[in-house]
């Protein structure tokens, strides 16, 4: 990090730790910081900082939870509903990429053959261009077998847990300042936490992730159950399929704070959300909330 960044960098320390901040701190800070965000440690803060720089993404941590929900979630209505049989003439391409999703999230251990060889069977899977859709299906003539035993086990469980939790958010945040030799106050740094995390999920309200020829909208909320049933201040990835001629809404919970939404929000503001779920000016209301306002 130069100078300049630095300076800005503590500049935008310093108004947070006063607790005088909105959203556009927090945006600022994260463009500031991103760059300097390389090591593995900090996958997850730098995922937040790439989204905040490109807001429409095709890559990344939170584009792979929610694709890996979303196939998941066809996996089962195709395979387990329907009771189709899996056909390696006419092989989906989505299921490629699931297995691939899945295999990064499986200790070797629980592997039915070793980790090598399962990425050589699912890289000898045909690719198909990227212009084509994630539907599109290919033949398998060889390493079914293999391929047999590798979709039993990694189509078994999803891991669905959220991308970005608070606390580890914030611990990696602090680590960062530390790396970077930021001066800053710890304690007060986690003391705004719940503003710093709601200033987040207002900017990542609304923004869109492409999956292949489909698209995901991370949003707060959208039917009536999830409102009720919603405790924490959460962002969700969505992306909406039609499964059997019904439109269905397909959940992923992308980030999750600690702030209750009952802490947040009036009570006559979440029960008009609860009443009214599709209106887009009450749904743009219930967001702005979201802004630093204590």
């Amino acid at each position: 990090m130069d100078k300049t960044q630095f300076n800005k960098t503590q500049r935008l320390v310093n108004r947070i730790q006063t607790g005088n901040f909105d959203d556009l701190d927090v945006d600022n800070l994260l463009i500031a910081i991103r760059e300097s965000a390389i090591e593995p440690q900090f996958d997850k803060l730098k995922e937040i900082c790439n989204f905040i720089a490109h807001p429409n993404r095709d890559k990344g941590l939170i584009k792979d939870g929610i694709t890996r929900s979303f196939y998941f979630m066809l996996f089962f209505e195709k395979y387990i509903t329907q009771k189709e049989i899996i056909d390696f003439e006419q092989f989906p391409i989505w299921l490629k990429y699931l297995l691939e999703l899945q295999l990064s999230l499986y200790e070797d251990k629980n592997l039915p053959i070793s980790r090598e060889r399962c990425k050589q069977v699912i890289n000898s899977i045909p690719k198909v261009p990227k212009n084509l859709s994630h539907y599109s299906a290919v033949k398998i003539t060889k390493n079914i077998t293999d391929l047999d035993k590798i979709l039993r086990t990694l189509t078994n469980s999803l891991f669905a847990q959220p991308v970005i939790i608070q606390k580890s958010f914030i611990d990696d945040l602090i680590n960062l300042f530390n790396n970077i030799k930021i001066k800053f106050n710890e304690s007060i740094i986690k003391q705004q936490s719940d503003n710093i995390m709601n200033c987040i999920a207002y900017m990542l309200h609304g923004k869109t992730i492409i999956i292949s020829t489909d698209s995901a909208r991370l949003v707060l909320f959208k039917e009536e159950d999830q409102i009720k049933k919603m405790e924490l201040v959460s962002i969700y990835g969505q992306v909406e399929v039609s499964m059997r001629g019904t439109s269905l809404n397909i959940l992923f919970c992308v980030m999750q704070s600690d702030l209750k939404v009952t802490d947040r929000f009036s009570k006559e503001l979440l029960k008009k959300a609860i009443l009214n779920p599709d209106d887009e000016i009450l749904l743009e209301n219930f967001v702005l909330n979201l802004k630093c306002n204590d």
